[in-house]
């Protein structure tokens, strides 16, 4: 048995988990992180049996879903949706921590993008964007 089996064997063992249960966890194989999903469950000849499932492919589709939810696919930056939710953690912290509204917002608006956009194409005008949005960043 591998050290990192070892180590997994005795933690669920100290968990004192159900006799049937199922944990997601990470574990580092060859120097890369996997996921894994491990189902337990008891059998009636009072064996158990385990079920490992790499979830790898799922949990990375997971991120670059929430990731893709929540920022522009042209600049990367963060998008309405996520500014708006961490507009108000600010708040609530603010109210929280000074018993007021304490913070700023800027606004930044691009005079005339229009005209930009039009005269020299929508492939010019995104790589503008684009531009901005870096050095904004």
């Amino acid at each position: 048995m591998t050290e990192q089996k070892h180590i997994l064997e005795r933690t669920l063992n100290e968990l004192d988990l159900p006799n049937n249960f199922e944990i997601e966890f990470t574990q580092t194989l060859q120097v890369v992180n996997r996921w894994c999903h491990l189902t337990r469950i008891l059998l009636p000849s009072k064996g158990f049996a385990r079920i490992y499932f790499d979830i790898t492919a799922r949990k990375k589709a997971d991120v670059q879903h929430m990731y893709d939810a929540f920022h522009d696919p042209l600049t990367g930056l963060p998008n309405r949706a996520l500014f708006m939710d961490r507009l108000q953690h600010v708040i609530t912290a603010s109210q929280r921590r000074y018993g007021t509204y304490n913070y700023a917002v800027l606004f930044l608006d691009m005079d005339r993008f229009k005209i930009i956009n039009d005269g020299h194409g929508h492939i010019i005008g995104d790589q503008l964007l684009a531009l901005v949005g870096r050095k904004a960043d």
